[in-house]
């Protein structure tokens, strides 16, 4: 494993070595910059390529046309970039003399007409490489479910088609491994013309996939929200009317940036939802995100949830397997926004595992608030704002953040709060009114 990582850091020297001040505009680029944001702004001015996968390296960060250091699909930053218009030539007209040409009579060949009968094939294929069937591509602004499907002879291996967004014409796919080549094919079009209500492409359906990366963008406060069981708010009630979601909230789902809806997948398989034929489940990030921006009509909340229902406060211990779960999703979020270098806020409810008033709990608390603050991705005044448990003992604790020193600091309360039955977590109304506190507390913090 040692070899292994010194062989990807050998690697990876070299071809920033090469391709930092020279890029192919067409293959691959990679360059530096002293944080991600630096990085970001010198892919996006030196790389002809729209795709980035930025990764921390050796004190620096690092994005590049591909992933350098894992075999999974990269972490995608899609940049916008204005068409150039060039002003136009003016020449001199040039006088021609005519030829005359004696015109040539040939006899006509007649040939056989070829009937074939007509294919209808996908408007994109990956045709450079062999398909590993992980059922996704790339449409040139977002991941796109690709099914199975047979294709011509000669089209060249394929995963399938994407079918459920519209080509852009950028002309790049993803074939579970790498990015690939796509062909655009023409489609035959047999179908009557339906008239459809016309689409705000602005802002597209709660729950739909962002089909333009520039209405994530619209995203002014990235928040991290992470914790035990409460955080998912599992067996909790639904209400159509009292969690509809708002186009100034956005969740990073299982699909990417959406608007967020508690029909969507966050976090742990299918929570918020447990199964998608029925109601989902209630979650505080939703309240939280639509409380603040009722408040501040001026912000667009995007939210990260991130849990471990049932663990205690070590789980979260720096560079634990879980820190660097929550770590790699948080920048496989901000990769996916190219104005956003790192987190705004966090919010952690956790305590229900330890539950006692010792000073264990207050140490690690702050050892993880200290952590999170000097990761590169994480801005280091971020609020950090907790909420209390029903449990009395380990509250006392989790207060101290309202006694110490550090303005940037919180805690809600919660102890007041109804719960399912269990005393341990909170139902739909405490979720819906939590959301709404941590709402007041981060915008009290970072006004």
């Amino acid at each position: 494993m040692i070899r292994f990582f010194c062989g990807i850091s050998i690697l990876i020297t070299a071809i920033i070595s090469i391709f930092v001040s020279t890029a192919s505009a067409q293959e691959t680029c990679v360059v530096a910059g002293s944080n991600l944001q630096i990085a970001k702004d010198n892919y996006a001015t030196r790389c002809d390529i729209e795709r980035a996968d930025c990764d921390p390296f050796n004190g620096e960060w690092i994005c590049a046309s591909f992933s350098m250091t894992s075999p999974v699909p990269p972490a995608l930053t899609v940049f916008q970039t204005e068409p150039v218009i060039e002003a136009p030539v003016i020449e001199e007209p040039v006088t021609v003399t005519p030829v005359v040409v004696e015109p040539v009579v040939t006899e006509p060949v007649v040939t056989e007409p070829v009937v074939t009968e007509p294919v209808v094939v996908a408007t994109g294929l990956c045709v450079d490489s062999a398909p590993v069937g992980d059922g996704w591509g790339w449409d040139g602004t977002k991941s796109c479910r690709l099914p199975i499907a047979s294709v011509p002879v000669g089209a060249g291996p394929v995963p399938g088609p994407c079918v459920d967004s519209a080509p852009v014409g950028d002309g790049w796919g993803w074939d579970g491994t790498k990015s690939c080549r796509l062909t655009i094919v023409s489609e035959p079009a047999i179908a009557e013309p339906v008239a459809a209500e016309p689409v705000n492409e602005s802002t597209p359906p709660a729950g739909q996939p962002i089909l333009n990366s520039k209405i994530a963008a619209g995203i002014t406060d990235l928040i991290l929200i992470t914790g035990q069981s409460n955080v998912l708010g599992a067996g909790t009630a639904y209400n159509p009317s009292l969690d509809d979601p708002s186009d100034q909230v956005f969740a990073f789902t299982s699909d990417g940036w959406q608007i967020a809806s508690l029909k969507q997948i966050w976090d742990r398989n299918w929570f918020p939802r447990n199964h998608p034929n029925t109601d989902p489940n209630n979650n505080l990030a939703l309240h939280f995100g639509k409380s603040a921006t009722a408040r501040d009509s001026s912000r667009v909340i995007g939210f990260i949830v991130a849990s471990n229902p049932g663990a205690d406060i070590s789980h979260w211990n720096y560079q634990s397997s879980f820190y660097n779960a929550v770590k790699s999703k948080a920048l496989d979020a901000i990769n996916q926004l190219p104005h956003k270098s790192e987190v705004d806020g966090i919010l952690w409810h956790q305590g229900e595992s330890d539950g006692e008033d010792k000073q264990y709990y207050s140490d690690a608390l702050y050892s993880l608030i200290s952590n999170l603050r000097n990761e590169p991705w994480v801005n280091d005044r971020a609020p950090f704002i907790c909420g209390e448990t029903k449990i009395r003992a380990v509250n006392n604790r989790l207060n101290g953040l309202n006694r110490d020193s550090d303005p940037t600091t919180a805690c809600v309360a919660g102890e007041d709060l109804s719960t399912r039955g269990d005393d341990r977590h909170f139902d739909a109304p405490a979720l819906r009114t939590l959301g709404a506190r941590y709402a007041e507390a981060y915008l009290n913090i970072r006004p």
